[in-house]
């Protein structure tokens, strides 16, 4: 675990605030933020430790801002890191999300400038996306050579466009092929692939929609402890919400509205799209609220507990499960099998991040038009790379362009 006296606390929950305050687009949108603040300026993980978090991140269920957040708290700072990275990459867009719902009735998010804000980032998440993208692939070039990475590309792309598999379907079975592999031949590749297909298969035999997946509501406590029910009402989503928050909301729908009464469908819509209005991981943000709601009987101390326990349900199962598997990996590291475990899975992990990009342009080029995503595109690419402009900074000269353009041609 990494930690020294310039590891401090404030640069934890300062790192995650800008990522939490900027982070646009959902989960994905912020890996690249996170790469910035983790790897790129304070170092706190290799390449290869993001690599390793982002394959484990992607078979485990829960909000990927919390898991990566927790997760390097933890590495830096143990407890006390995991307490300020959650608390900076949740706190400050759903204290924001909490006032709003306070003081105004609703917040419209189909004003022109909020729609511009939204639309004009895409295409800087699409360039960071394409950056990080083109680092996998080279980084895989360079430990399991042309051929293996290809290979790898292809089956990855087939399984998850097409057959639409879930990533974590994808990365396990290749992550045991690589821990099993008998040894670096052309005999085992073959041999490992096809192993590998085989469980891909059979993970597809099995393969179901989570969003079909029952709530437990048999699980009554009519006239129990209301602590107890924002836990199960936000645990239950926790474990089984794979798919990021989208995925979620029905399950969120089932125990608020359905289950429990906290919310008419009304309110529900109301804090969904507030949630998609503001930056920030919006799981987070609708498990806080809401626990902070229903504690509200209790008054200022039972809304704040209310609120930690909606927060914790959320993110706890997937995140204590990450640090599992990832102290495994890192016990491990100098074991040839856990080396491979790294460079066989960066492959998926370039295409899951080239999916991303093209989405994220896809959006970009249908809310605004080609040339514009086109010209903001390359700029971004040019401040970027050529310059070297922090990507918050461009992320904020995006939020403005989208205000105005909005403003004036959306109107």
């Amino acid at each position: 675990m990494v930690k020294n006296k310039n590891n401090k606390l404030h640069q934890l929950f300062i790192a995650f605030v800008k990522i939490g305050v900027f982070g646009y687009g959902g989960g994905s949108a912020t890996i690249p933020l996170f790469h910035k603040e983790v790897v790129d300026r304070f170092k706190w993980m290799t390449e290869d430790e993001f690599s390793d978090m982002l394959s484990i991140m992607h078979m485990l269920p829960g909000p990927m801002q919390t898991k990566m957040a927790g997760y390097v708290g933890y590495k830096v700072k143990g407890i006390l890191g995991i307490l300020s990275g959650l608390a900076g990459i949740i706190l400050p867009s759903l204290m924001l999300m909490i006032s709003l719902l306070l003081t105004l009735d609703s917040l419209n998010s189909e004003d022109p400038r909020i729609i511009g804000l939204k639309l004009a980032v895409l295409p800087v998440v699409g360039i960071l996306m394409s950056l990080l993208t083109w680092q996998f692939y080279k980084k895989s070039e360079k430990t399991v050579g042309i051929p293996v990475t290809m290979l790898l590309i292809v089956l990855s792309g087939i399984l998850l466009i097409p057959l639409n598999f879930h990533p974590g379907m994808v990365i396990l079975p290749l992550l045991l092929f690589a821990f099993f592999r008998p040894k670096e031949d052309r005999k085992a590749l073959f041999v490992g692939s096809a192993i590998f297909v085989m469980l891909l298969t059979v993970g597809l035999l099995f393969k179901f929609d989570v969003m079909s997946v029952p709530t437990l509501g048999t699980v009554g406590l009519a006239g129990g402890n209301d602590y107890v029910k924002i836990f199960l009402a936000f645990f239950i989503p926790g474990i089984i919400g794979f798919g990021g928050g989208p995925a979620s909301i029905p399950l969120f729908k089932a125990e608020v509205v359905e289950r429990y009464g906290w919310l008419s469908d009304e309110g529900f819509a109301e804090i969904i799209g507030l949630g998609n209005t503001l930056p920030g991981v919006t799981a987070t943000k609708i498990a806080g609220y809401v626990g902070f709601d229903v504690g509200a009987v209790d008054g200022v101390i039972g809304s704040l507990i209310g609120m930690s326990v909606g927060i914790f349900a959320m993110v706890a199962p997937s995140l204590i499960a990450m640090i599992i598997l990832l102290n495994l990996l890192t016990k491990h590291k100098d074991s040839p099998r856990v080396k491979r475990l790294s460079n066989y899975v960066k492959p998926t992990i370039a295409v899951l991040l080239g999916m991303l990009a093209f989405n994220f342009f896809y959006d970009a080029a249908r809310g605004l038009n080609v040339i514009q995503t086109l010209i903001m595109a390359l700029l971004s690419l040019v401040l970027l790379k050529k310059f070297k402009v922090h990507p918050v900074f461009v992320i904020i000269g995006a939020l403005i362009y989208g205000v105005i353009y909005g403003w004036l041609f959306l109107s």
